[in-house]
Protein backbone atom coordinates (compact mmCIF):
# COMPACT_ATOMS: atom_id res chain seq x y z
CA UNK A 1 0.00 0.00 0.00
CA UNK A 2 1.67 3.25 -1.20
CA UNK A 3 1.37 6.66 0.78
CA UNK A 4 -0.83 8.15 -1.43
CA UNK A 5 -3.58 5.39 -0.95
CA UNK A 6 -4.25 6.14 3.02
CA UNK A 7 -6.42 8.85 4.42
CA UNK A 8 -4.47 11.46 6.87
CA UNK A 9 -6.68 13.45 8.81
CA UNK A 10 -6.05 17.06 9.49
CA UNK A 11 -4.82 17.91 12.88
CA UNK A 12 -6.08 21.34 12.99
CA UNK A 13 -9.43 22.12 11.03
CA UNK A 14 -10.64 25.62 9.72
CA UNK A 15 -14.07 26.81 9.46
CA UNK A 16 -14.44 29.22 6.46
CA UNK A 17 -16.66 32.01 7.92
CA UNK A 18 -18.32 35.01 6.35
CA UNK A 19 -16.43 38.62 6.83
CA UNK A 20 -16.12 39.95 10.40
CA UNK A 21 -17.60 43.14 11.39
CA UNK A 22 -13.73 44.24 12.15
CA UNK A 23 -12.61 46.53 9.38
CA UNK A 24 -9.32 45.13 9.18
CA UNK A 25 -9.51 41.21 9.50
CA UNK A 26 -6.36 39.42 9.68
CA UNK A 27 -6.66 35.88 8.22
CA UNK A 28 -5.60 34.72 11.73
CA UNK A 29 -8.27 36.33 13.02
CA UNK A 30 -10.73 35.39 10.45
CA UNK A 31 -9.87 31.48 10.40
CA UNK A 32 -9.50 31.58 14.27
CA UNK A 33 -6.13 30.40 14.21
CA UNK A 34 -4.72 32.71 16.69
CA UNK A 35 -7.07 30.77 19.18
CA UNK A 36 -5.13 27.95 18.17
CA UNK A 37 -1.42 29.54 18.82
CA UNK A 38 -2.43 30.74 21.98
CA UNK A 39 -3.20 27.37 23.42
CA UNK A 40 -0.53 26.24 21.56
CA UNK A 41 2.31 28.43 23.04
CA UNK A 42 0.36 28.02 26.23
CA UNK A 43 1.31 24.32 26.43
CA UNK A 44 4.45 24.56 25.11
CA UNK A 45 5.29 28.03 26.37
CA UNK A 46 7.66 28.98 29.29
CA UNK A 47 5.63 31.79 31.25
CA UNK A 48 7.75 35.02 32.23
CA UNK A 49 7.49 37.37 34.82
CA UNK A 50 5.82 40.91 32.80
CA UNK A 51 7.68 42.96 35.79
CA UNK A 52 10.71 41.27 36.15
CA UNK A 53 11.52 38.57 33.33
CA UNK A 54 12.05 36.04 35.88
CA UNK A 55 10.45 32.33 34.80
CA UNK A 56 7.54 31.31 36.58
CA UNK A 57 7.28 28.25 38.50
CA UNK A 58 4.60 25.79 39.88
CA UNK A 59 4.34 26.41 43.60
CA UNK A 60 2.77 24.11 46.07
CA UNK A 61 -0.07 26.05 49.24
CA UNK A 62 3.32 25.15 51.52
CA UNK A 63 6.04 26.84 49.62
CA UNK A 64 3.72 29.76 49.07
CA UNK A 65 3.03 30.16 52.72
CA UNK A 66 6.95 29.65 53.40
CA UNK A 67 7.75 32.54 50.73
CA UNK A 68 5.27 34.40 52.65
CA UNK A 69 6.69 33.20 56.71
CA UNK A 70 9.71 34.72 55.82
CA UNK A 71 9.06 38.30 54.15
CA UNK A 72 9.95 40.62 57.03
CA UNK A 73 7.65 42.18 59.97
CA UNK A 74 5.27 44.90 59.02
CA UNK A 75 5.62 43.76 55.06
CA UNK A 76 2.31 44.28 52.92
CA UNK A 77 1.25 41.86 50.87
CA UNK A 78 -1.94 41.33 48.70
CA UNK A 79 -3.52 38.05 48.55
CA UNK A 80 -6.35 37.58 45.43
CA UNK A 81 -8.53 35.20 45.24
CA UNK A 82 -11.92 34.85 43.14
CA UNK A 83 -14.80 34.66 45.36
CA UNK A 84 -17.65 35.11 42.52
CA UNK A 85 -17.00 33.55 38.85
CA UNK A 86 -19.95 33.88 36.57
CA UNK A 87 -22.79 34.72 38.86
CA UNK A 88 -24.61 37.93 38.04
CA UNK A 89 -26.13 40.13 40.06
CA UNK A 90 -25.34 42.00 43.45
CA UNK A 91 -23.28 39.98 45.88
CA UNK A 92 -23.34 42.81 48.66
CA UNK A 93 -23.52 39.54 51.23
CA UNK A 94 -20.17 38.78 49.95
CA UNK A 95 -18.70 42.29 50.63
CA UNK A 96 -20.53 42.40 54.42
CA UNK A 97 -18.68 38.46 55.00
CA UNK A 98 -15.24 39.41 53.65
CA UNK A 99 -15.40 42.66 55.78
CA UNK A 100 -16.35 40.85 58.67
CA UNK A 101 -13.46 38.43 58.43
CA UNK A 102 -10.92 41.70 58.90
CA UNK A 103 -10.11 42.59 55.26
CA UNK A 104 -10.10 46.25 54.36
CA UNK A 105 -9.66 46.13 50.52
CA UNK A 106 -11.41 44.47 47.70
CA UNK A 107 -11.22 44.39 43.82
CA UNK A 108 -13.82 44.11 41.72
CA UNK A 109 -13.49 43.43 37.79
CA UNK A 110 -10.08 44.55 38.08
CA UNK A 111 -10.48 48.27 40.03
CA UNK A 112 -9.42 47.91 44.14
CA UNK A 113 -11.79 49.66 46.20
CA UNK A 114 -11.03 50.18 49.75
Amino acid sequence: MSIRSKVFSPAVSIDQRGASSNPRPTVGTTTEVYDYMRLLYARVGIPHCPVCGREVQLQSADQIVDAVAVLPKGRRIQILAPLIKDRKGHHQQVFEDIRKAGYVRVRVAGAGRG
